[in-house]
């Protein structure tokens, strides 16, 4: 009887491991053939409707080889998705395009993107950049969970998704609160253009004095309208000049100097240097036409280019210097 059982369990463990061997064979030839359809959907049927004890029992090898195997031509857990955790955040957006100007057809999809998602918000349509393109500049206050959920939120919302055009952009920041990137000094940067002939705006929750406090932090720390014209100073005026006369004047009236220069600083993208009053006295009719320069380049002339730049000291009678009143 003994010698009977024993008999019995060494023919069933050469039948197991006869079949282990044919299912290691099959699993080789598997992976060998990962790009195959049909091993593909076969491995995973095997993966998800056989139980471990299952597959040991039908000869097939265990979970942990199948995984292996699984993972080797490309067959991966499907992994669970994290549940977004909404926060309460204050992002500051800029929507622009590289070169041009932005349609002023998507301020009422703005409005609405306000109106419905954001607890407060503020945009506004400004210039700026070295071209002075239009663009629309924000601060939103709304339940978010990241910057990238509100940039596809808003791109969305504009129709950008799937007919972008070319060079449109959108940049999404979280406040740093440090600085003039604070909520009420963003209010005063998103307000900088109001006395722009292009400003428009949309404001919901933003009080009157918010926006006060806003325009009076951005007037203390803000940077003004020049920060984007040429500054030329002693080092660059010359070669600056030179590339102007090169590719944008082309009238015999502006091929001098003081020709080119005057033009330059009247069409508004360039400006003196402060570097010109450096160290020297202010002369009132100096700083008038160096203000004049600042804040109406377009009415500057020739004679406040020579006062900014060709200004020499008056000369004094050598009696001054030496000390002596006249008629000694």
């Amino acid at each position: 009887m003994l010698k009977r059982l024993a008999r019995q369990k060494h023919l069933v463990c050469s039948v197991n491991l006869v079949t282990a061997q044919r299912t290691l064979t099959e699993m080789t030839a598997m992976c060998r053939n990962g790009s195959n359809p049909a091993v593909q959907a076969d491995l995973r049927q095997r993966k998800t409707t056989l139980k471990p004890r299952t597959r040991e029992k039908q000869g097939l090898v265990s979970e942990q080889a199948l995984q292996d195997a699984a993972t080797t031509i490309g067959v991966k857990k499907p992994m669970k998705a994290r549940k977004a955790v909404m926060k309460h955040m204050e992002m500051s957006i800029t929507v622009s395009i590289t070169g041009g100007d932005v349609s002023l057809d998507l301020f009422p999809l703005l409005k609405q993107f306000v109106d419905e998602q954001c607890e407060a918000g503020l945009f506004a349509v400004e210039r700026g950049g070295s071209l002075l393109k239009l663009h629309f500049q924000r601060l939103f206050v709304l339940q978010c969970s990241s910057a990238v959920d509100v940039k596809r939120r808003i791109t969305d919302a504009i129709g950008w998704q799937s007919t972008r055009p070319v060079g449109g952009g959108v940049c999404v920041k979280k406040l740093t609160n440090k600085g003039i990137h604070t909520f009420i000094g963003m209010v005063g940067y998103c307000l900088n253009d109001h006395q722009e002939i292009h400003f428009q705006v949309c404001m919901k929750g933003i009080s009157d004095v918010v926006r006060r406090e806003g325009m009076q932090l951005f007037t203390f720390y803000g940077a003004n309208d020049t920060k984007n014209r040429v500054k030329l100073n002693p080092n660059n005026i010359v070669t600056r000049t030179l590339q102007y006369n090169k590719y944008v004047c082309r009238h015999p009236l502006w091929t001098s100097f003081r020709g080119c220069l005057q033009r330059m600083f009247t069409g508004g993208h360039y400006a003196p240097s402060t570097t010109w009053l450096i160290n020297k006295g202010l002369d009132k009719t100096r700083i008038a036409s160096m203000w004049k320069a600042y804040v109406q380049p377009g009415t500057l002339t020739m004679a406040d280019i020579d006062k900014i730049f060709f200004w020499m000291p008056r000369a004094y009678p050598s009696h001054y210097i030496e000390g002596l009143h006249p008629g000694h």
